[in-house]
């Protein structure tokens, strides 16, 4: 049997702290969409539209992405569109 490693919830917060701190120094106007899948691996997309991010971001929780998140920067305050994490 293969050992895999599927990260713990802990290491994706880590992660996804890294990649929110990351998106407001940046400064950017897109709304940010990170996923995490079951072998760690993040995905990362920006949008223009706020509806196709959360239109991907309701895909990629379907897809079985355990941590999903879409999130801006607006009117100087950081904003959670959507965020999902799943219990393995």
């Amino acid at each position: 049997m293969k050992n895999r490693f599927i990260p713990t919830i802990h290491i994706m917060e880590m992660a996804m702290a890294k990649e929110r701190t990351d998106f407001i120094a940046k400064q950017s106007d897109k709304i940010a969409l990170r996923a995490i899948d079951r072998n760690g691996l993040m995905v990362g997309r920006e949008f223009d539209n706020f509806n196709a991010a959360i239109d991907m971001a309701k895909d990629y929780w379907i897809k079985g992405f355990l941590y999903v998140e879409a999130f801006c920067v607006e009117n100087e305050k950081f904003v959670v569109h959507y965020h999902g994490v799943k219990n393995y």
